[in-house]
């Protein structure tokens, strides 16, 4: 803490001196010309009558006036010989011109006197200001530094312990131990820091506990396929019968088909997973494009005996990732579909801030305890809705993501039909990217 004070201190105070400095040459240059006038108009009345005053005597006569007179004047009044005085040209040149002339920043001027004789001039000093000594001016420095320091200490030192704390949570963060954050005072100066930080720290720890559990997740989904098809091919090798070979052949397409929808579905979420690319919006035409979409699982509603039924949609654009929120659309229809026992009902209702997308089935429907559940990856809930009815757990989970992408959500709640009623929300503008 002690290095961190005193280069601060050092710069801070090298940055005042030099400032000062700086501002005093630039108010010198800048006001010289208005000291100058001023001081010649405050001082020019004065120095016109006793130039009047001088004159109207001899010279033979004019020192005995000034003893009389320097007694009533504040002034140092003295005559100088104008041939020996040391003076300048230009000093010069101004005297003979009639000119009186400033001296010394002002300290000191010189009148010229006409008269016979030797040319004289009028030496008039002003009063010298009080000045300081220099020794009680370098206490005056000092006693300020000091001060400047004690403020900067009283400053720092929160500040600095506040720094350690992040410091800390930082290396601890590190080394693995994700849920160390960095705790500080709220007037802290690095309160906005400490924040982001143990926001940042949060977003990591729920991102490899993610990353965890999906691996162990996926790990579970892949064994069964991958098992299945280890069995397969060692009885295939022993089968000789054609008919038994071909269905075992049959049995083992399937399980290829279900390890590339499984790798479908992981890729489609990894992309929504991964905040880098921003979503595409632009205006979609709301009832074409759901039609369209109810048309792409028309064949599979229709094998399960399902019928797909738009209620009601508004004419007219909405903004939105037509890519991205047709898969999600999509998933909420084959889940829903998967699940129904006849009917599945479709309907997007315009709000205040943007739009719903409401998809309801007659299923079993969903237990208020386990809604939140649903949205997680490799999720299934029960015997109702597990892989014998297809699926691995990641459609929901794809709708949530693209639903925050949006910037909006997605809630499961019971439907009126008797199952579960999913509705999808996004706003009217949807930013590049939700966080």
């Amino acid at each position: 803490m002690l290095k961190f004070f005193l280069r601060l201190y050092l710069l801070l105070t090298l940055g005042f001196a030099a400032s000062l400095l700086l501002i005093d040459k630039a108010a010198n240059a800048y006001f010289a010309p208005y000291v100058e006038q001023f001081n010649r108009e405050a001082v020019r009345g004065q120095l016109y009558s006793l130039q009047q005053e001088f004159e109207q005597r001899a010279p033979s006569q004019r020192e005995a006036f000034r003893r009389e007179l320097q007694p009533h004047y504040g002034l140092s009044l003295s005559l100088v010989d104008a041939d020996t005085f040391p003076a300048s040209a230009d000093e010069r040149a101004e005297l003979r011109a009639g000119r009186f002339v400033p001296r010394d920043e002002f300290a000191e001027y010189l009148v010229p006197l006409a008269g016979e004789g030797k040319p004289q001039w009028l030496r008039v000093v002003l009063p010298q200001e009080p000045a300081l000594s220099d020794v009680l001016l370098f206490g005056v420095y000092l006693a300020l530094a000091v001060m400047v320091g004690m403020v900067l200490f009283i400053w720092v030192k929160p500040m600095w312990h506040d720094l350690q704390a992040l410091k800390l949570a930082a290396q601890q963060v590190g080394e693995g131990r994700l849920g160390a954050r960095a705790r500080v005072s709220k007037r802290s100066s690095i309160r906005d820091l400490a924040r982001h930080f143990n926001q940042m720290s949060e977003r990591i720890g729920r991102l490899i506990s993610s990353q965890r559990d999906l691996t162990n997740a996926l790990s579970h989904e892949i064994r069964t396929p991958l098992a299945r098809l280890s069995f397969e091919l060692d009885i295939l090798r022993r089968e000789e019968d054609p008919v038994a070979r071909l269905a075992l052949i049959e049995e083992m397409v399937g399980d290829v088909r279900e390890l590339d929808d499984m790798a479908t579905e992981l890729l489609a979420y990894a992309r929504l997973e991964h905040r880098g690319t921003a979503l595409t919006v632009a205006p979609v035409e709301l009832r074409a494009w759901l039609e369209s979409l109810v048309e792409q699982v028309a064949l599979e509603a229709s094998a399960r005996g399902v019928e797909c039924v738009v209620l009601s949609c508004p004419d007219g654009q909405a903004e939105f990732d037509a890519r991205v929120m047709s898969r999600a659309t999509i998933n909420l229809l084959r889940n829903a579909i998967r699940y129904a026992g006849r009917r599945v009902e479709l309907r997007i209702a315009a709000c205040a801030d943007g739009y719903v997308l409401h998809v309801d089935d007659d299923g079993p429907g969903i237990p208020a305890e386990a809604r939140d559940r649903v949205f997680e990856p490799f999720t299934r809930l029960d015997e109702s809705r597990d892989r014998t009815t297809g699926g691995f757990g990641l459609g929901l989970a794809i709708v949530q993501r693209a639903a925050q992408w949006h910037g909006g959500q997605v809630v499961v709640t019971a439907s009126a039909l008797g199952g579960a009623s999913f509705a999808l929300s996004w706003p009217a503008c949807p930013g590049a990217l939700h966080d």
